[in-house]
């Protein structure tokens, strides 16, 4: 019963969210109950999809909160994998490691990959799933992602 009023609770967090951000309801593709991040916390996420482009949005609670229905969750993270999807920068999943070293040095998380901050503040996202610290001049982007600090 907990667990049905969680799930109902974070239902209308994200109708909220939705409707303060003005994003049609005909626009939310998935609602995941909880996605785990880069700081090992598990957060209420939905994805929603922008003409052509489906983002991840992650919200600010950790799981370890009931959700208060109340209160409107902020964005924490915005994140696609999109092949439609460019930065700013022009950069897209098609580009590699080689292209984005320029912008800045590699930042490396533990047991989730590597990425490189732009100067949009979109991160472009390196997995190299033989090792994750390291990240070779040809290997592509596999997602993009921008981080909402409070």
């Amino acid at each position: 019963m907990k667990k049905l009023f969680i799930s109902l609770g974070l239902v209308a967090s994200t109708m909220m969210f939705a409707q303060e951000n003005q994003i049609p309801l005909k626009n939310l593709v998935n609602f995941n109950v909880h996605c785990l991040n880069y700081d090992n916390n598990f957060r209420p996420c939905i994805k929603v999809k922008e003409g052509d482009i489906v983002y991840t949005l992650v919200f600010d609670q950790t799981s370890s909160k009931p959700v208060d229905i109340n209160k409107t969750l902020n964005l924490y993270i915005k994140s696609t994998q999109s092949p439609h999807f460019k930065t700013p920068e022009g950069l897209t999943i098609e580009n590699t490691y080689n292209d984005v070293k320029k912008y800045g040095k590699l930042v490396k998380i533990a047991g989730f990959g590597n990425y490189v901050e732009l100067p949009s503040g979109w991160r472009a996202n390196f997995y190299n799933k033989e090792n994750l610290f390291e990240t070779h001049d040809n290997e592509k982007i596999v997602s993009f992602s921008k981080v909402y600090k409070k």
